[in-house]
């Protein structure tokens, strides 16, 4: 490696990559260690190895190395290893690394703490943004910071639970994202819409244990407040009982909401349906999701009902009442609002034709581009909700 003034190198046997070593590895694992020259290259290096293709984006690149927590990441080509970009790469070309903000992130010790490294996110997403240019890309990068503060959070309420003799967690739980946290679609201005769904304790058990978590989820709740992430005024979060569920309890409540779908059952599944697993048991959310996408297309009524709301929300402004009164009173120049008449129809039709069709996923475009493949006939519409979405990257959708 000093030889070659590289970084790092990849392990191969057999024609196959088995795993990496970095500088780091050779300071940490070797020389902190004190162990001897002769010891096998097998005992230090990481694995497996996380590639990506050489002909996918450095956005693509960069959101991996985010997501798997490495330094390192091999590029190749038809399978073969052709190079390595790290954390050292980026910084000599952007000036700036988002995993370093991640890093920082994991380490604070506070919310407050976390609420100036999210101060420092501004200046990357601008310069992320004008680089690649995609909204879909701003919004995945932010979801991701976010949660990680979120999971930071979790973490830092976890041990004040402990500290203050409360225990650890009294059952298996995931805390989850819902709306447009829900669908990884979040941009910088945005509040929360949290809920927690934690294993049955039994009937002995579940009042103290629900009452556990609502006491937790205040201080995730607090601190998230604290990071410039205000309360939801319709109450969705995890502090809410109503929101703090077994997985009876949430089953419970989504059959409900797909048996009897009254207006208010219709609102709360705009949010409650477009959820996702943050943090803890994922198993938890995923059988719920799964058992959801099951019920869904079977009920006809909620689907008939939820297509209706999105059609009437769908309604052009200029063929509204209100539009044209302001029209004829001569208001001067009359503006649309992006958000309520374009992209929040658009993420409602596609939740409604999502679920009607039993498909999993919550990221908006992820639903669109699996409707097209399966069931539609016009791929150039998949490009919709990108090109809408950028009207409002200042903005989030709840």
């Amino acid at each position: 490696m000093s030889e070659a003034s590289i970084g790092s190198l990849v392990v191969i046997a057999q024609q196959s990559m088995i795993g990496i070593v970095t500088s780091t590895d050779l300071v940490e694992k070797v020389l902190a260690l004190k162990k001897k020259d002769d010891c096998q290259v097998a005992e230090i290096m990481s694995s497996p190895v996380i590639c990506i293709s050489k002909s996918e984006s450095i956005f693509e690149a960069l959101m991996l190395m985010i997501q798997k927590g490495i330094s390192h990441l091999v590029i190749t080509e038809k399978d073969v290893p052709v190079g390595v970009i790290s954390e050292w790469d980026w910084m000599t070309a952007q000036q700036r690394h988002p995993a370093a903000l991640i890093h920082s992130i994991k380490s604070a010790d506070s919310a407050e703490s976390l609420a100036e490294i999210r101060k420092e996110m501004m200046p990357l997403i601008e310069q992320i943004f004008e680089e690649e240019g995609q909204a879909e890309s701003l919004t995945r990068l932010i979801t991701e910071i976010h949660d990680q503060i979120t999971c930071r959070l979790i973490e830092l309420g976890l041990g004040e639970m402990e500290k203050k003799g409360r225990g650890g967690t009294p059952s298996e739980f995931s805390w989850m994202g819902m709306g447009s946290e829900g669908r990884r679609e979040q941009t910088v201005i945005t509040d929360q819409d949290n809920a927690l769904i934690f294993k049955d304790p039994g009937p002995e058990r579940l009042s103290q244990t629900r009452q556990w978590f609502l006491d937790f989820a205040e201080k995730v709740v607090s601190g998230l407040e604290i990071c410039g992430f205000p309360r939801c005024r319709g109450n969705t979060m995890a502090i809410n009982p109503e929101l703090c569920l077994t997985e009876e309890e949430w089953l419970k409540l989504f059959g409900g909401i797909l048996q009897k779908p009254t207006p208010e059952a219709l609102l709360k599944a705009g949010i409650y349906f477009d959820f996702r697993s943050l943090y803890g048991k994922h198993e938890l959310v995923e059988k719920l999701r799964n058992k959801l996408m099951d019920l869904s297309p079977r009920s006809r009524l909620f689907l008939k009902l939820m297509s209706e709301n999105d059609l009437d929300a769908g309604r052009p402004p200029v063929q509204q009442w209100g539009w044209k009164m302001r029209r004829l009173l001569g208001f001067g120049n009359l503006t649309v609002d992006l958000k309520q008449h374009a992209l929040r129809p658009l993420v409602m039709g596609i939740r409604t034709l999502a679920l009607s069709a039993g498909i999993t996923e919550s990221h908006s475009l992820e639903r669109w581009r699996n409707e097209v493949n399966c069931r539609l006939t016009c791929p150039r519409l998949s490009r919709a909700p990108t090109i809408l979405s950028c009207c409002s990257r200042s903005e989030g959708i709840s």
